[in-house]
């Protein structure tokens, strides 16, 4: 019998890992006054086949904008808060966290333009702070999210594609892993045979489409089957509106790498386990020091 793959170790260890935290906050009497958030950042990594999760019936993965990139799923819980149970197919983004957690706990964002939403009121109803110590909180205005806003994809300066209503256009795509691809390299029981190999998501490698590609994910989440901008004047409309509107709240100083360039990275704000080098390869003996 084969062993554990490295994915399934992987599960294994988060699941482990999330239910620490989980005990703990039950130890501690927490439960009502935590809010708890597990979601992935980016959908799976199949160059690695099946070491690197399945998108199931979406397209892509990691490193790329197609709807296996880019839908991940978000659970959420707050004892007393959120009902047990609860399923929602509204439409947030994990740029919604920092205006949501900021409004929780009565903070001010900064004086910029931000494409997050505060999606806990409109998700879970309006949540009101009675007792900053109790953490006890009541619900009022229940105003669920609309499915009209619209979230925007990039990749350094290029966007990439637009999620409004039902719809998704991609202006630029990443080359996906080609049959021939994914043959030589998980010829085994879908094991690869380099563990090395990485996404390639690099933004100048994008592909530039003569006509923006339009995709209903909601009737075709594989995103298989692109529509006729001619059937859809209405949405053309209202998509070149929206970008028009967007495109006013970019700051005019971008240079050449982009703001979400590697680049451009600010070290400061990266976690540092060895000071003064900041190379946290935890794979390595001995051990990162603590800080």
């Amino acid at each position: 019998m084969r062993n554990v793959s490295e994915y399934g170790d992987q599960i294994n260890e988060m699941s482990w890992a999330v239910g620490e935290v989980m005990a703990t906050l039950s130890t501690l009497a927490l439960d009502e006054k935590t809010l708890v958030i597990f979601l992935s950042d980016h959908g799976p990594h199949r160059e690695i086949c099946k070491e690197g999760g399945s998108s199931g019936i979406f397209k892509g993965g990691k490193g790329n904008f197609y709807e296996g990139g880019v839908r991940v799923p978000a659970i959420m819980r707050w004892t007393g808060v959120i009902p047990p149970g609860r399923v929602s197919s509204q439409v947030v983004s994990s740029m919604d966290l920092l205006p949501s957690l900021v409004s929780l706990v009565g903070g001010q964002l900064p004086n910029v333009h931000l494409d997050g939403e505060n999606m806990l009121d409109k998700i879970f109803g309006k949540l009101e702070l009675t007792d900053v110590n109790s953490g006890h909180f009541h619900k009022k205005d229940h105003d669920a999210l609309k499915r009209d806003r619209a979230l925007f994809f990039y990749c350094d300066n290029h966007l990439m594609a637009i999620r409004y209503k039902s719809f998704k256009v991609h202006f630029r795509t990443h080359p996906l892993a080609s049959e021939e691809f994914i043959l030589k390299n998980c010829p085994v029981a879908g094991v690869p045979t380099d563990t090395e190999l990485h996404v390639e998501h690099y933004c100048n490698k994008t592909i530039q489409q003569e006509v923006p590609l339009l995709f209903n994910v909601e009737e075709d989440p594989g995103e298989m089957f692109a529509l006729d901008w001619e059937d859809y004047q209405d949405i053309s409309n209202e998509i070149q509106d929206i970008l028009r509107k967007h495109q006013e709240t970019l700051p005019e100083d971008l240079d050449g790498h982009g703001i979400t360039s590697f680049d451009n990275t600010d070290m400061f704000v990266l976690p540092c386990c060895n000071k003064p080098y900041c190379i946290c390869d935890f794979t390595s003996e001995p051990p990162c020091p603590a800080s």
